[in-house]
């Protein structure tokens, strides 16, 4: 069994939510190894595994909860730009509540080998829960910026992954192993937090956000898969 635990700080966000703690615990059991399995010839090799903790994530630009301001061009009509002379524009507006987006995850696994090592299997599943999403939400031209960082719900991955591992030769000079693989994941955002700009019944989607990652613009919608 193994415990960890991190206790993180990034500047990137604001100063009431700089730090934050992230647990974890991880235990297996190699069952094979016991007394008890001895007298079970077919099987080789047999372990399960489990895991449980939370990651946190400030993957955003380094002045996201800042606002800032840039001065804009010298020659056109671009922003910041009047009668051909530069003007001062906002970059980006304040967002001082920002925080960590936090990922907690159950991995559950099985491990199994068969026939002296010639099939092995590795099963697994997963539920992985993002709080906090750290997204740019769309908000009014108005403000003079298009899209301003935000924490903005909550989004639930799942799934199971598997694999085969077959020995099908094996020699002191050559081994050949073919390997097959296949995941299954679902995801949907669970909840969109209070207080965002949200549209109401749009397409029977009872709520509603336009949030953007790398300036790729995509629907975010409480009950559907993120991206709908």
């Amino acid at each position: 069994m193994t415990v960890n635990a991190r206790y993180d700080g990034s500047s990137r966000f604001g100063a009431n939510n700089r730090y934050g703690l992230f647990p974890g615990v991880s235990a297996s059991w190699l069952i094979s190894e016991e007394k008890f399995f001895k007298g079970v010839k077919f099987l080789d090799f047999l372990k399960l595994r489990a895991g449980y903790g939370t990651t946190g994530n400030d993957q955003i630009g380094n002045f996201e909860s800042k606002g800032t301001f840039g001065v804009g061009g010298v020659l056109g009509f671009n922003n910041g730009v009047y009668n051909a002379r530069p003007g001062i524009q906002f970059n980006n507006l304040a967002s001082p509540n920002l925080s960590w987006e936090k990922n907690t995850t159950l991995d559950l696994g099985l491990e199994v080998g068969l026939l002296n090592d010639a099939v092995f299997l590795d099963l697994g599943y997963f539920n992985r829960k993002s709080t906090d999403l750290l997204l740019g939400q769309q908000v009014p031209w108005t403000s003079g910026t298009g899209t301003v960082t935000r924490n903005l719900g909550t989004l639930v991955n799942r799934g199971f992954e598997g694999s085969v591992t077959l020995k099908l030769f094996s020699s002191s000079k050559f081994e050949w192993k073919t390997q097959f693989n296949i995941a299954v994941i679902d995801n949907v955002v669970e909840k969109l937090y209070d207080g965002i700009v949200k549209q109401q019944n749009v397409d029977s989607l009872t709520l509603l956000t336009i949030a953007d990652v790398n300036n790729v613009n995509f629907v975010v919608a409480e009950g559907f898969p993120i991206g709908v």
